[in-house]
């Protein structure tokens, strides 16, 4: 919560959390002939930040430029688009990396798919911190260069985000595992067990999850998830499979 004052200045506001998980904040005592302006920006319940503002005055408005001017959000045009595509390699890391590497695991050498899901998890590792900066960029609203702050990496691991990422990042971690070792019962273990993380990262956070009843939602969206991991992660090894010569 920030208040914007009259003359332009910015106040930090303390919210307090409501028993009815609502919030509320003190005003400053004194106050001003003016318009101000309360921004505010939470984190819902399934993950995603919104935001808005509240405009009210105190004897007579402002000028129109007063609040117009001030009330916009930090520059960040090109976060969007980076979360949504640190997203996008995510879930390829996880439906075709993880799956392939779980096809692979209980496939013959001999039709052997090559290095493509170990290509696409080490990809999956480099993308999953990023994505939870730009989380906590977007959550705070944020410049770019508060990156080199702690803020925003907090609030990117402390939301419902936070524990996606933890699973993806375990899940990546079992099915490397799963992808490097020449064990076959621990190859196969640790390709099952990915699959099964990579599916309790989904149902972790998102609408879906957070859809009533719970018990009913996230177990739906863990089942759908594993299902698609499953499914795509076999594509590319199928075909390869299917292509050797007999």
């Amino acid at each position: 919560l920030t208040l914007m004052l009259p003359d332009g200045s910015t106040r930090a506001l303390d919210p307090q959390v409501t028993p009815a998980n609502g919030l509320s904040a003190s005003l400053p005592a004194s106050a001003p002939r003016g318009s101000y302006l309360v921004s505010w920006r939470v984190v819902s319940a399934d993950g995603h930040p919104l935001g808005g503002a509240v405009a009210y005055s105190v004897g007579a408005p402002s000028a129109p430029s007063a609040l117009g001017a001030a009330s916009g959000a930090p520059a960040a045009t090109l976060l969007r688009p980076a979360i949504w595509g640190l997203r996008l390699l995510l879930h390829l890391a996880l439906f075709v990396g993880v799956g392939g590497t779980l096809f692979r695991a209980f496939m013959p050498p001999a039709r052997d798919s090559g290095g493509m899901p170990l290509a696409v998890l080490i990809a999956g590792f480099v993308a999953l911190p990023c994505a939870v900066g730009l989380q906590g960029l977007d959550a705070l609203a944020a410049p770019w260069s508060a990156l080199a702050s702690i803020p925003p990496w907090r609030a990117g691991l402390t939301t419902r985000h936070g524990i996606t990422a933890v699973l993806m990042l375990a899940s990546l971690t079992a099915a490397l595992v799963a992808a490097l070792t020449s064990h076959a019962a621990t190859r196969r273990a640790g390709a099952g067990g990915a699959a099964l993380l990579a599916a309790a990262a989904f149902a972790a956070s998102g609408h879906a999850s957070t859809a009533p009843p719970p018990w009913l939602a996230r177990p739906a969206v863990l089942v759908h998830t594993l299902a698609i991991v499953l499914w795509v992660g076999s594509l590319l090894p199928l075909r390869h499979a299917l292509s050797e010569p007999r």
